[in-house]
């Protein structure tokens, strides 16, 4: 099963590097798995609660609900990610990054002005 996780702006920001970006895939066999590869990765889900987030605007991450949050191909909110277009990304930034059970990573960029979707693998 495939896990998104869609990191708010707590704060007024977005926290985006190699690893992490506005969304983030990861295939895993539940959903406790995929939380644990997702802290492997940096993403956390008691930012409040440590103080390195916005309590006003709440958590940048949450953890998964449970096994049946999952579905069977990588989707942000439905979509194929190949084809998510987001608001919140620079041109050429990183949309999202998609970690695969078997170590494959996969970068969606966010489309430089006038020119396709890029995606790096």
């Amino acid at each position: 099963m495939f896990y998104h996780y869609s990191q708010n702006n707590s704060g007024g920001s977005f926290h985006i590097d190699d690893d992490v970006a506005h969304h983030v895939i990861i295939e895993a066999n539940s959903a406790a798995e995929a939380d644990e590869k997702a802290e492997s990765i940096g993403i956390y889900f008691n930012g409040c609660a440590i103080g390195s987030d916005c309590s006003c605007c709440g958590d940048r991450w949450h953890s998964q609900w449970n096994d049946d949050s999952g579905s069977d191909v990588p989707l942000i909110y439905g979509d194929d990610p190949k084809m998510y277009q987001d608001m919140w990304t620079a041109p050429g930034g990183p949309i999202c990054h998609i970690y695969r059970a078997d170590g494959f990573k996969e970068t969606i960029r966010q489309p430089a002005k006038d020119s396709t979707l890029a995606i790096e693998g």
